[in-house]
């Protein structure tokens, strides 16, 4: 089975214990309207790739991420703590993202488009995205995050798009819906930290995914982000 596969399996479950949010299924490209509007607060109290992920379940354990987290966040305000030791993480990771878009744009010979520093969906204005890049290819735009990963553990990475980590699957699906794009891509770069390299880690090859939008799989992250929304957030009921 692939990833794509089980995250659909996961998302029908949750959204079978959560009834289904507002009933059956709508078209991806006309979502609910009735929970947007003036009221909605600033974009960093809404709902992110990266919440969704932990929404619905698919964030990786060393993020520390859940429902009740995203709750915490969004409703009371409590900002994630992170060790020192994670925050140093989190910045090399920042540095070495511009050299791995590099390698990108000479690999694909996108073009980068300027973008804002947090998209928020036109109709369900508590859906918001902070992409890595947005880049023209070939005059189709599309989304792309940029990783670095451990080559030691390159085989959690399939060949194909369906066989990246759920994860990734999740915030990609998620940033196309919120942008209204078509395309999306996952660069990753495999390496290993070493002292002489820049930012300190040796770059030994790259894999280039090409994800396209999935209607059936963007409507049901939908359906869980707007379930979370109306029945946790805007109530205060913690999950």
């Amino acid at each position: 089975m692939s990833q794509a596969e089980s995250l659909e399996g996961l998302l029908r479950a949750s959204l079978l214990q959560g009834g289904g949010g507002h009933g059956a299924q709508r078209d991806a490209a006309t979502p609910s309207s009735e929970h947007a509007g003036p009221e909605t607060p600033p974009t960093a109290r809404l709902i992110s790739a990266t919440r969704i992920a932990a929404i619905i379940g698919v964030a990786p354990k060393s993020w520390k991420a859940s429902a009740l987290t995203v709750w915490r966040e969004l409703v009371l305000g409590v900002e994630p703590k992170r060790t020192a030791a994670e925050r140093v993480r989190l910045e090399r990771g920042n540095r070495r993202e511009a050299i791995v878009r590099g390698l990108y744009l000479q690999e694909s010979g996108a073009t980068l488009v300027p973008q804002r520093e947090v998209h928020v969906h036109p109709v369900n204005a508590w859906a918001t995205c902070s992409p890595d890049s947005i880049v023209d290819v070939d005059g189709e735009r599309r989304v792309v995050d940029l990783k670095t990963w451990s080559r030691w553990q390159a085989s959690k990475f399939g060949l194909g798009p369906a066989d990246i980590p759920a994860v990734y699957l999740t915030q990609l699906a998620w940033s196309m819906y919120v942008l209204g794009l078509e395309a999306s891509e996952l660069y990753v770069a495999f390496g290993e930290d070493a002292d002489d390299a820049p930012h300190g880690f040796s770059i030994q090859w790259t894999r280039r995914y090409v994800v396209r939008r999935d209607a059936e799989l963007e409507v049901m992250l939908v359906q869980a982000g707007e379930r979370f929304w109306t029945q946790h957030v805007l109530t205060r009921r913690a999950p």
